[in-house]
This record gives structure tokens, sequence and C-alpha cells, in this order.
């Protein structure tokens, strides 16, 4: 049965319990006990089908959260052919997430070189990002689960007609045959049931707040002091701190959100939104009276600071200061294809470009989004991450509008008739406007993106017909006036898709892989919704934990170790003990049948 190796050498908080080992079994036993008393007609039939499919490949480990690997000793890097006396640092994945991670692990003094299966950085999930960077995480609960399951049954003949576009999706035919999506929702399941998967789920999600807080801090001063290779990264990421909004639809929903101020039920007690009523909303944006339903908007919950930019442009700039400030290789068509282990080191990689052999104090991080449980089953090792697809409406937006609409209108008024700037929420739709000067002729570049979705679709990048198709529709009753001169339509705006690595519990996953027998393998993925706002800081804790150990000097391991010590939260929360697990049975048959069944993605090697 797969599990992880002894957990031994872990460092305790006082108030830590030892680690309970769960086997599948019993697990499943445990969660049909209580489904049956409680949610007899929904969880049951729900957890029995979702199982039958991955028993005997699980070995679970509960409440990971305070469990830490003590350092092991320091290596020491070796000078190779080259004549590098530095560590080298390989990155797999040249996503905004793999960027960012190059960029902050060649400031802890690596040698960094970036491998990617593509033909350029950024070129696949972090351009369908939405831009939004509120200081708020997703919370996995019943709820949002309950709404997830239900996206895979079909609706009853008698039910009306969703009232806007909802925000789960799912393709049954590529899901329900991957064992990999089973096990993965197996574990999504249990942390959103009531009876609690892990017992401090509050205390895990308030670390992610704090660690979303610091990382887009971090992000902020990135894109503030970043001028290396003759760019301006604030500027051309189009960040502004220009404020962000959500409606509230019903009088009830006003009362509450007037009583709590806050975005979501979990507040950050130091930034307290504001609630506006009608009035007040409409003087501020004049635009929203244009709206289909404007009617129903009762308020508006608003951050006044909030922030936004644009993921591809940021990534873009940030990648073009890697190379020429930072001296950042980049390998691109560069595909991972295989792994070499020995001694519980990985001694060389196997790609579409040739070998790879790593020195002495060599390191790999995966950094590679929703593909990085695909690039690790290679190695025997099971990373719960699936990928949600996301959609976003692109309309470039120049200067007047484009014209006239088919009523003989004359251009549309910015702030009037579309958001001049800053990022909306209305219900399941997502929109930001985020403007900028364009870096190459430096004349104003301005984008509204529109965006909407997750979708269960394996490793699928292409859109789907019916959800584009809604998607501009509610964009078209959001923005009447924009849908009146043809903007969001096919000819003039775009649809970009991205696969958005989510992992089980909704937290990222950023560690060392010691437990699976790779110990100078790293692991940097799993944001999921929480999205590319914590791509910097997501770069910046792996970073200090790399250097912590593989730097060569102590004085710049005692500094990393500092850097460790004086972050705002628990590094531990995010680590890989007890959620990465060596499966190599698990991966061999997971593999076999993805290929079999012929799920999106995983049969075409190009894509890893």
């Amino acid at each position: 049965m797969d599990a992880p190796k002894g957990q031994n050498a872990l460092s305790r908080d006082e108030n830590d319990k030892p680690t309970q080992q769960l086997t599948f079994f019993s697990l499943v036993v445990q969660m049909t006990a209580v489904g049956a008393q409680n949610w007899r007609r929904l969880f049951a039939p729900a957890a029995a089908g979702l199982v039958a499919g991955s028993i005997g490949f699980c070995r679970l480990q509960r409440d990971p959260v305070h469990c830490d690997k003590q350092r092991g000793s320091p290596s020491t890097p070796l000078s190779d052919g080259d004549g590098r006396s530095r560590p080298r640092c390989y990155v797999i994945g040249a996503g905004v997430v793999g960027v960012s991670t190059a960029y902050e692990v060649a400031k802890q003094g690596f040698d960094v070189v970036v491998l990617d299966s593509g033909s350029r950085e950024v070129a696949e999930c972090s351009r369908a990002a939405t831009g939004g960077m509120q200081r708020m995480v997703m919370c996995i609960d019943f709820f949002s689960w309950l709404k997830s399951f239900r996206s895979f049954l079909p609706s009853p003949p008698w039910a009306k007609p969703p009232d806007g576009l909802p925000f789960w999706h799912a393709k049954p035919s590529h899901t329900l045959c991957d064992l990999h999506f089973l096990r993965w929702f197996l574990t999504y399941t249990l942390h959103g049931m009531p009876f609690g998967y892990s017992v401090n789920r509050k205390s895990r999600f308030y670390e992610n707040l704090k660690f979303t807080t610091w990382a887009i801090d971090e992000m902020i001063e990135v894109m503030k002091n970043e001028t290396g290779g003759g760019c301006d990264l604030e500027n051309e990421s189009g960040f502004e701190e220009g404020g962000a909004m959500k409606f509230l639809l019903s009088k009830w929903d006003y009362v509450d959100h007037l009583k709590m101020r806050c975005w979501d039920p979990y507040p950050d007690d130091e930034r307290v939104s504001d609630v506006v009523d009608r009035e007040e909303l409409l003087q501020a944006a004049p635009w929203v009276k244009f709206m289909e339903d404007s009617q129903k908007v009762e308020g508006a919950l608003v951050q006044p600071k909030a922030a936004y930019a644009n993921c591809h442009w940021f990534g873009e700039g940030l990648a073009r200061a890697c190379e020429k400030r930072l001296g950042i290789e980049f390998k691109y068509n560069c595909c991972v294809t295989g792994w070499s282990v020995q001694d519980g080191r990985v001694k060389g990689l196997e790609t579409s470009s040739g070998s790879i052999s790593l020195q002495e104090g060599d390191t790999v991080v995966v950094a590679a989004g929703s593909w990085t449980p695909l690039i690790l089953r290679k190695a025997g090792v099971y990373v719960p991450i699936y990928p949600l697809k996301g959609y976003n409406v692109v309309v470039p937006l120049s200067e007047g509008c484009c014209g006239k609409d088919k009523g003989g209108q004359g251009a549309l008024e910015d702030g009037q008739e579309v958001p001049e700037k800053g990022f909306i929420k209305k219900e399941n739709l997502y929109v930001c406007r985020v403007n900028r000067k364009n870096p190459v002729d430096g004349k104003p570049q301005s984008e509204l993106r529109v965006s909407c979705g997750g979708e269960f679709d394996g490793w699928n990048t292409q859109p789907d017909p019916s959800i584009t198709a809604s998607l501009r529709r509610e964009g078209a009753r959001l923005f009447p006036r924009l849908a009146s001169r043809g903007l969001l339509e096919e000819g003039h705006s775009k649809v970009v898709c991205g696969l958005r690595p989510f992992s089980a519990d909704g937290i990222l996953i950023s560690g060392k892989l010691e437990d699976c027998g790779m110990e100078n393998v790293f692991v940097n993925a799993g944001p999921g919704s929480n999205g590319w706002k914590t791509a910097i800081g997501a770069g910046r804790l792996l970073a200090i934990l790399m250097a912590r150990e593989f730097l060569p000097t102590v004085a710049e391991r005692d500094a990393a170790e500092k850097q460790f010590l004086e972050l705002p939260f628990k590094p531990q929360v995010f680590g890989t003990q007890g959620r990465v697990l060596k499966a190599p049975r698990f991966c061999k048959v997971a593999d076999r049948m993805s290929r079999t069944w012929k799920v999106p993605g995983v049969h075409l090697e190009t894509a890893l």
C-alpha cells in the first residue's frame, strides 16, 4: 500500500499532537457511517461512488499542519564542467509562479535554469487570470463542496434554469474515469465536510489568509521597485490600487454585510470594507444604472485601496528582468519525460531536448501549475492537485471605445457607461479593467476582463462553446452598452482559458519532497483560485526554504534562517508532509487508466 516514508526527525510546537495514521479502508468506513447518520440522502451515495475506483491505492495522513522536517546537513556544491561554483536550480514551469520562483531563488544566490514545454513564458493559465489582488482567500466548506458535487448531476426536468452563470461545471466523461481525479475529489470531499477532516481547519484558513496578505505586499513591493532589464514593472503590469466592489443583490445581503463589513465570512480585522447603499453606488459608478438587472442592486461592499493588475503583463515583464538582470536562462519547448533517482536524490532529468545531469547540491523545483501532478507522476509521486479550467472574455478597449453603437449613439464614456478602472464581483461573475502605457510604442492600452467558471474537464485547455456563449451573454447583461457596439462578440473580444491548479485542501503546496525519496526536489503549486496574487510570496517562501539548506556558506544559510523566522505565518501549513505522497503503484495504474480512457491532456507527452 502506498504511503509516505516514516516521519522521522519531526519538529513540533508545544501543543502539537501526534500524527494519526488512517488506512484508506477505515477512513471510508468512518465517512459512510457519519454520512448515513447525517446526510443519508446525499453524502453516503456520493462517497460510495467516488471511492469505488480507488480502494487500495490511498493511505492518508491526518492533520499534518504542524509537522515540519528538521533541516538536514547542508550540501556543498561542486564546480562542474562549466566552471560554476554556485548551486544550480532547475525550475520546471514558466508560468507566473514558475517565473516568480526563479526570480526569488536567483536573488538568494542560486544559478537558475527554467524549463518549459511552451514556446514562451506565461502562455497558459497566467493569461487567464482576472487580475484581482484582494486580501482574501477561498474557504473549502460544505456549501462549496455541495455546489461542485451538484455540477456532476443532471438537472431534473422540473428544475428552473439557473439565474446567471453557475461557477461550477463538470465533464463526467472526462473525470469519473480518471483515478487521479477520484482520489483528489475524495480528499477534497473530506476537507469540505462539516465534521472536519482537518481538526484545525479554521486555524489553517487564517494562516493562509496571513500568507496571502504578506504575499500581496511582497508582490506590490516587487512591482514598484523592479526596474531591471529596462522595464518599469509597475506600469507594464497595469498595477493600480483603484479599489474593488462586490454587488449586494438583496436587502438581506445588504443588512448582513452592513453588520459584518467584510468581503467573506472570515474577516481580516485589520482591513474592514466599506458598505455603500444604492444611491452612493450610482454616484460613484454611474455605469451600474445601465445593467439589465440594476434594480436588484441594493448596494455594494467596497475596498477602496484594493489592488489589481494584469497577470500576463506582469509575468512577461518579470521574465525579462530575470533574463537581463539576474542572468536566468529560459529553455522553451523542453518537456520533462523522466526522472533519474538514486539514493533518495534526483541525479538527472530526461527531457525532449536531451538529458540533464545534476551535480552535488543542485536542486529541482516543480512549479508547473496544473501539470505538476502529471510531471511528478513519472517519478511515482502523487500530488493532490487537479486542474480547474477558468474562462476569461478579454475585451480590448481603445480610446473612444470603438465608435458608435447600432442605434447611432456616440462613443462610450469611461466611468459613465463602462467602468474606468477597478475590480468588480457580481455573483459568480468577476470583472477587471486594467490600463497601462504600452511598453513598445508608449500608447495607452486598456483591457476589460470578464471571468467566470470552474470546470472539471481533465487537462483540456480548449473552451467549451456553451460556457463561452453563456459568459458572453452574462457580460452583455452587465455591460449592455458594450454589447450594443459588438465589443463582446467574437470578432472583437477573445476567450482565454487556463487550468488553475486546485489543491484538495485549497492551500498552496510548497516544500521539499524528502518523504517521497527526492530530497533535492521541491514543489511549488496549487494556489487555485487564490491564484496569481500570491506568486511572488510563494516563490519567496520556497527560496527561503531552499537557501536554509542548499546555499554553500554558513553565513548565507544563517541569513536565510533569519528570514524564515521572521515570516508572519506558519510555513509548515504549506508543507508537503502528509499531502504529497510516494505512490508508485497508484501512479502507474492511474496513468494507464487515464491513457486508456483518453483523459484530455494526459496522453499528450508534449503537454508535459
